[in-house]
């Protein structure tokens, strides 16, 4: 069944751009990104083998564009190139989408469509945040490092899919995406790749409302994912709900994910916080949970950060952190700094 919508699905992306496909004028790529530098000085209850200062870095430049063809359709491409290699994986995004009244078809390595579609609560800057997709200082040696996302399905990655997006309605909209090889990036038509076991396919469904009901802001996200894993032989699903309200020049929220595979392991992660920005200014206090079942796991993490816009794409940030996981003898502290440039 889900082969068979995901041919139907390509098919339907094809006839629709097939019909009458003449572009006005030639995709042209614009380029964009960003490049972000930080220090920190941290502090391990127990520092064994740890450093407690460093500097930290990310940045991608991302290429993009679009064209309108006569029958109307818009049909843009995506790529995104890592500023550093990691694990031999240069490229980042990279996907082809068409876009008409009926919503947006998307096909190439992208995360699933509740990654995309989630909300969490509101920090002043993801840089040493929760749910930072980078800038993450843990604990100390023995307790995880990384924040566990409540963005449901991040485990899945940039996969290659399939993937659909409704049209806007009254502040609604709606995504669907389908990977046959959950996990796996597709690189060039040239890399044979022999017949895929059954199994390691993901898909997932979202939702999300942005807008406003009675003068406060509202954005509600919701998503879910299944994944039929091939190695290790398991099959897992992840859901998220998310909710910020914003009024004035301040934004409350939090959002709530479950992840449960079929060896009972549930994985439970929350976050709640506060944002008041008014200018160039934004300050944010966070705190936030994971629990695992199967590890003993649970953690709490604190964050209070604040940032300064110089203009221009030029944001100053800064950063104090804690983090009190259950273990004893494991707590940490830091400071963090940085400066993020988006051009």
């Amino acid at each position: 069944m889900k082969k068979a919508l995901l041919g139907t699905t390509a098919l339907v992306a094809a006839g629709l751009v097939a019909q009458n496909a003449q572009a006005a004028d030639p995709i042209s790529l614009s380029v964009g990104g960003y490049q972000n530098w930080g220090v920190y000085f941290a502090s391990y209850d127990n520092d064994d083998g740890i450093d407690d200062n460093g500097i930290r870095n990310e940045g991608e430049i991302h290429f993009k564009g679009k064209t309108v063809l006569d029958n109307g359709l818009e049909v843009g491409v995506r790529f995104e190139l890592e500023g550093e290699e990691e694990d031999g994986d240069q490229m980042d995004e990279t996907y082809v989408w068409v876009e008409g009244s009926f919503g947006t078809f998307r096909i190439g390595n992208d995360d699933p469509a509740a990654t995309q579609m989630a909300t969490a609560a509101p920090y002043a800057s993801y840089i040493w945040g929760l749910n930072s997709p980078s800038f993450s200082i843990g604990s100390s040696a023995g307790v995880s490092t990384m924040w566990p996302s409540t963005f449901a399905g991040v485990e899945v990655g940039d996969s290659a899919s399939v993937m659909y997006f409704t049209p806007v309605f009254n502040g609604f909209q709606f995504g669907l995406s389908y990977a046959p090889e959950a996990g796996m990036e597709r690189r060039s038509e040239n890399s044979y790749v022999p017949a895929e076991p059954e199994g390691n396919d993901a898909w997932s469904i979202a939702g999300r409302y942005d807008g406003e009901l009675s003068g406060v802001g509202v954005t509600l996200a919701a998503g879910y994912v299944a994944w039929d894993k091939e190695a290790p032989d398991t099959s897992w699903t992840d859901w998220d709900v998310g909710l910020v309200l914003s009024f004035d020049n301040i934004s409350v929220g939090g959002s709530y994910a479950v992840r449960d595979d079929d060896t009972n392991n549930d994985v439970t992660r929350y976050d709640l916080g506060v944002r008041y920005g008014e200018g160039p200014w934004a300050i944010s206090l966070a705190t936030g949970n994971v629990e695992d079942d199967a590890g003993s796991v649970d953690h709490n993490f604190h964050r209070l950060t604040g940032t300064y816009s110089l203009g221009a794409g030029v944001t100053l940030v800064g950063a104090l952190g804690m983090n009190r996981p259950e273990a004893d003898n494991s707590d940490s502290e830091f400071l963090g700094t940085a400066i993020a440039v988006s051009f």
